[in-house]
This record gives structure tokens, sequence and C-alpha cells, in this order.
């Protein structure tokens, strides 16, 4: 791709990552933004699948696993 994802600025401050996606392979995305010298930060993993939280958020919102199942069923989750 061409344009800001080849600028030299972009590339000199390491501001892309290349992480390996379970389903996609290699996936070229967005680094972290900032540089911090004592605490470097880093990606440690990729992003997520379609779905791959639905379970938790949908705890954390109250909602049980009984409660989900009919809506399951029927495709809405």
């Amino acid at each position: 791709m061409a344009g800001p994802l080849s600028d030299p600025r972009v590339l000199a401050r390491d501001m892309l990552a290349v992480v390996e996606h379970p389903k996609l392979g290699p996936v070229r995305m967005a680094g972290i933004p900032y540089k911090l010298g004592d605490t470097p930060a880093e990606i440690r993993r990729h992003p997520p699948l379609l779905g791959e939280h639905t379970d938790e958020v949908l705890g954390e919102l109250g909602l049980a696993s009984d409660e989900l199942a009919e809506p399951r069923r029927e495709g809405a989750i």
C-alpha cells in the first residue's frame, strides 16, 4: 500500500507492525504511536477475530449463558 504507509518518517519511527493472524497470516497494521524510553510498549497479539470476545462482553453486561442460547440459535449472536 503506497502513501502514508511507505512514508520514510513512518518507517523510521517504527509506526507499522506485522502481526501473525491465525486466519490471515502476517497482517501489517498500525504500530504503537508513542515511544517511551524506559517502558517501551509492544503489540502482544493479533486483532481479534469477528465474535472472538462476544461471550466475555455479554457476560460483563450481566447476561448468563442460558439467556444466550435462543439468540445464538436464531443467529442473532
